[in-house]
């Protein structure tokens, strides 16, 4: 992302651009940049693809939180093995695009060979982010949901 503003703002390309030595201030204010860069990801994340797996049957759960303090280990088990990877997937499902748009505003050519490989990329994407995101809640479901509707927890 920050890439693809360094095309619009002359500011940002000074940061980045080859030619220039590297300084802290201009580390910092990359790493600045992309930290909130990831931010508005992630938001446009929560509210599109959140919301685009949820209306494709992916089931949003209702946890009971009071069974966390005992299933605590558990749970961070499965942010880092499960919801870690969906959202790497779907970030990247919002963010790639927002690139290739970027650089398209910028009056850059794009090759049809770049866009059927946006196409298949964003497919892979898309299937990895609704897997993870529904083996996320699965497993969730099986620790912090009542315990008269889970069965046990099975673990690839």
């Amino acid at each position: 992302m920050v890439s693809g503003l360094s095309y619009h703002w002359p500011s940002v390309a000074n940061w980045m651009g080859p030619g220039h030595q590297p300084t802290v201030g201009g580390f910092l204010y990359v790493t600045l940049a992309s930290i909130a860069c990831g931010l508005v990801v992630s938001t446009v994340r929560w509210l599109v693809v959140d919301t685009l797996l949820h209306l494709t049957g992916v089931e949003q759960s209702q946890w009971r939180l009071s069974e966390l303090r005992e299933n605590l280990p558990a749970f961070e088990m499965f942010v880092v093995f499960t919801y870690r990877y969906y959202q790497f997937h779907a970030n990247c499902f919002v963010a790639i695009p927002a690139w290739f748009a970027l650089r398209f505003l910028n009056e850059q050519t794009i090759r049809v060979e770049w866009l059927a490989a946006l196409v298949v990329i964003e497919t892979l994407l898309l299937a990895g982010a609704r897997d993870t995101l529904s083996k996320y809640y699965g497993r969730t479901n099986e620790i912090l949901s009542d315990e008269s509707r889970v069965s046990k927890i099975v673990l690839p």
